[in-house]
């Protein structure tokens, strides 16, 4: 398949009737279409994928409703038409695609367009109810994601592989769709539908001998069951595509809220933090009143504690001055005893008239000090009572506690003002919005998502009673094949198509191993040379065709950047488009985004051999035509620039 011809009117930005040539040689298979942000490359892209299936996809993979790709200066002006064609050529053949919608009034959802698609082969018409089967034998929609893809798409895509879930199932099925797989499997079912089929004729024929009543028996039993459990596996599958619907509708509707519910979880955190700023409020508010109860004299107590410093100065002044008497009175005593009996009572000598004068001016001495310190001497006890009296009161270790729990009422009324005006800046933002339908829109979420587990962990014990039931029904049947009045060519016949469903089906695992290993292969060599890491040796894949870098080691990469997992997402890309079964064009928009200037130039060398048709929507911040262009000379077939004619519309136009 390859594109030559590319017609819009009133698509996006393009307003009125817009042409684009496609067609190139093999020699020159790239067209590059430059335009800056809002200028209508994701219009150009949807228009390809409108035009071949009537829908277009989105962020997330979110279809797109038809009315919203209607040009808006289109509506304004009363012309509720849009239209593209498509000119093609697939095996030798040409191909014209027409697909347009029409409204009498003003739509307002896909409900209002009336939808008409036709299709000329060689130049002539065919049916229009054949159209869709045609496009879907020339390149299915299931496996277009592999040609047609944006930059999100390569940034999520590893992602998507990596993780179990319906998204990744998908994706792994559209892989081995485009392998061929699908095709051998028809095949398998084909053969196993006549194996049962034989398998009940073997089994009315064993009906006739009584002999046979109790294996005929047990295996109608068997196959009832097998029947059930089958029919109850497909229920609850369908249970699950159900709940998936579902999953997805209000995971776009959370998506839909965006900031509001980042301000609900903040006014969420706000609320708790006011609670608790309430609480230490409360409770320092409460402690103070207790401690106010017992302690009524706090205020009082630094003066207390002041004079009690004084009274234990002056206690200590006291005890010294009686100590100083004591001791002055001890000498007196000494003094008077000598002089009485004219012999010095500490050296027992007698006293000559010189040492008696001294000791008798010494006394008077003494007892005139006496005198001054009697005069000014304070009761000891007095103070000591007064100090006991002081005492209880003195103690500040409660006035400090007071304090700290004042200063802790006064922190938390600071906290309650201040998230009290955060929370009603977040009330502003959030006023128009029901607070409670996204809180039940995410309490539905997560139900969903416990129903799918619930659904998941089901569907896989009824495959595993199915495997236990097709085993036991199996050798049932086998025993009616040996069984007297059997007919040896039915039993023959039963148990040839039971060998070659079982070949077909091995047939079909080995096919599926070489294949995840011939893309692998393809998809190393051109991670290598993409990669500028000169130690990645290349890539391993998975079951489910993710793929992880492998070093020079062996060793698997765990981390890598988000510009690596876009490499590895086109690695994989480009493996599997050199392992189809189909060839078409490959469209990009926006590939280049995440990467640095070296896989920028990598890349770009590669991205010429994905197809025989390459189409690159680019904008100057990922791809700078002065500086990147070289790295594809020679291989561009045509080059396009979009231009802005306002603020809704565009305009596409060769570049020479």
């Amino acid at each position: 398949m390859r594109f030559s011809r590319l017609s819009m009117e009133n698509l996006g930005p393009y307003y009125g009737r817009h042409e684009v040539d496609l067609k190139v040689a093999e020699a020159t298979p790239v067209v590059l279409i430059h335009g800056e942000n809002m200028r209508g490359k994701s219009s150009l892209f949807n228009a390809i994928k409108w035009a071949l299936y009537g829908s277009a996809v989105g962020r997330r993979g979110r279809v797109l409703p038809s009315v919203s790709l209607m040009s808006l200066d289109a509506i304004e002006e009363g012309d509720f038409h849009m239209l593209v064609e498509l000119d093609f050529e697939h095996d030798g053949i040409e191909y014209r695609l027409e697909r347009q919608v029409q409204a009498s009034s003003l739509p307002q959802s896909d409900r209002d367009l009336r939808m008409t698609v036709s299709m000329r082969r060689q130049g002539h018409f065919v049916a229009t109810e054949d159209v869709d089967r045609i496009v879907a034998d020339i390149l299915h929609p299931d496996i277009s994601r592999f040609f047609f893809f944006d930059g999100e798409m390569l940034s999520q895509y590893e992602v998507l592989l990596s993780e179990a879930g319906r998204e990744s199932d998908l994706v792994r099925q559209s892989i081995e769709q485009i392998l061929g797989l699908p095709a051998l499997h028809l095949i398998a079912d084909d053969v196993a539908e006549a194996r049962r089929d034989a398998a009940k004729r073997l089994l009315k024929g064993a009906e006739v001998e009584k002999r046979n009543d109790a294996v005929v028996a047990s295996v109608r039993q068997t196959s009832d069951e097998l029947e059930a459990t089958e029919r109850d596996v497909r229920d609850l599958q369908a249970l699950r595509e159900t709940a998936y619907a579902e999953r997805d509708g209000l995971t776009e509707r959370l998506e839909q809220f965006g900031e509001i519910r980042s301000d609900l979880r903040e006014l969420d955190q706000l609320d708790i933090g006011l609670k608790e700023a309430r609480d230490r409020q409360k409770s320092a508010q409460e402690e103070c009143r207790a401690l106010l109860r017992v302690a009524w004299w706090m205020p009082l107590a630094r003066l207390a504690a002041e004079k009690t410093a004084a009274l234990d100065e002056a206690v200590r002044d006291a005890s010294a001055h009686i100590d100083h008497v004591t001791r002055l009175k001890a000498s007196r005593d000494k003094i008077r005893e000598s002089r009485a009996s004219s012999t010095c009572v500490l050296c027992q000598r007698g006293l000559d008239a010189p040492t008696e004068s001294t000791l008798a001016d010494a006394e008077a001495a003494i007892v005139d000090e006496l005198g001054k310190d009697v005069a000014d001497h304070q009761d000891l006890s007095g103070l000591l009572a007064q100090r006991e009296v002081l005492a209880p009161y003195s103690n500040d270790e409660k006035l400090e506690r007071l304090a700290g729990l004042e200063r802790q009422y006064r922190r938390a009324g600071l906290d309650i003002r201040r998230l009290e005006q955060q929370a009603e800046g977040v009330k502003e933002r959030v006023k128009n919005h029901d607070r409670a339908e996204i809180a039940a829109t995410e309490i539905q979420h997560e139900q969903c998502v416990r129903q799918i587990l619930k659904l998941d962990s089901s569907i896989q014990a009824g495959e595993t009673r199915s495997v236990e039931l097709h085993g036991k029904l199996s050798r049932l049947q086998q025993q009616i094949a040996e069984a007297p009045g059997a007919d040896p060519r039915l039993a023959v016949e039963a148990s040839l198509y039971s060998g070659l469903s079982y070949l077909l089906l091995q047939a079909v695992a080995g096919f599926r191993e070489q294949l995840r290993l011939q893309v692998e292969t393809e998809a190393s060599e051109i991670f290598r040379a993409m990669t500028t890491e000169p130690d990645y040796a290349g890539l391993h894949i998975n079951d489910r065709y993710g793929l992880t870098i492998v070093d020079s080691r062996g060793r698997e990469i765990r981390e890598r950047s988000a510009g690596a997992e876009q490499v590895v997402a086109l690695a994989l890309i480009g493996g599997l488009n050199r392992s189809a079964t189909r060839q078409a064009p490959v469209v990009m928009d926006t590939p280049f985004g995440r990467l640095d200037t070296r896989h920028r130039e990598n890349v770009l060398r590669f991205v010429p051999t994905l197809g025989t048709q390459v189409i690159l929507l680019v904008q100057s911040g990922e791809l700078d035509r002065e500086r990147d262009l070289r790295f594809v000379e020679g291989v561009i077939g045509r080059e396009y620039m979009l231009f802005r004619d306002g603020p809704t519309r565009s305009h596409i136009a060769a570049v020479d």
